[in-house]
């Protein structure tokens, strides 16, 4: 690993498009010479931080779906806010009752899955949704949605433009909105001195991760 490539490991909802404008505002502050980013499931993203393979970990978060990550070897910081909106395409027409609704739904491998399952947990009407279509890909649930084959849970990050287009619209109001928060986890452990710098950058404090 070069002494001055940062390395990281992202979510892939995260990848497209939240990354590479937080990118480019953090090396305002410290120029960056290279980067090398891994984009894959959250299952995969842990194993490459806990086996050393990246020096960072961008991801979701939710306050009450505690990470997999032991707490005592590493440490992450909110670097930003997104929310899950449950999403139907424009030409969808499923009826008015959530359970008359197909659900494309995350798979476990996915940590936006884990939030997701947490949060429905206990509304009744949500737990007669049948899961049409599984992938752990919030790209491929998106475009299921513009499809008109279901409702998804996808983050307004991903999904800005095609909302603004009018392509998705929502299936439920506000209250079946999953607020997020995005956090940056790196080890405990001592990581290269330049990935200690920007650390640094990021931010004065962190929350155990």
């Amino acid at each position: 690993m070069a002494a001055k490539t940062l390395q990281f490991a992202a979510t892939h909802s995260l990848s497209f498009t939240f990354f590479p404008r937080w990118l480019r505002n953090a090396e305002k502050g410290t120029p960056i010479e290279a980067v090398r980013l891994h984009s894959d499931s959250m299952v995969v993203c842990e194993q490459m931080l806990v086996q050393g393979q990246v020096q960072f970990l961008l991801c979701h978060r939710h306050p009450d779906v505690p990470p997999l990550l032991a707490p005592d070897q590493f440490v992450s910081r909110k670097i930003g806010e997104d929310v899950l909106v449950p999403l139907v395409g424009a030409s969808a027409h499923f009826g008015s009752s959530p359970a008359s609704l197909p659900y494309l739904a995350y798979t476990e491998e996915s940590g936006l899955g884990r939030i997701v399952a947490h949060r429905l947990q206990g509304k009744e009407d949500c737990l007669h949704l049948k899961p049409l279509f599984s992938s752990h890909l919030a790209a491929v649930l998106m475009s299921m949605a513009l499809e008109s084959k279901g409702v998804a849970w996808l983050s307004r990050s991903l999904t800005e433009q095609e909302v603004v287009d009018g392509r998705l619209v929502r299936a439920f109001d506000e209250s079946w909105d999953i607020p997020l928060d995005i956090h940056l986890t790196r080890p405990l452990a001592p990581i290269s001195p330049f990935a200690e710098a920007f650390w640094a950058g990021v931010g004065a404090s962190g929350s155990p991760g």
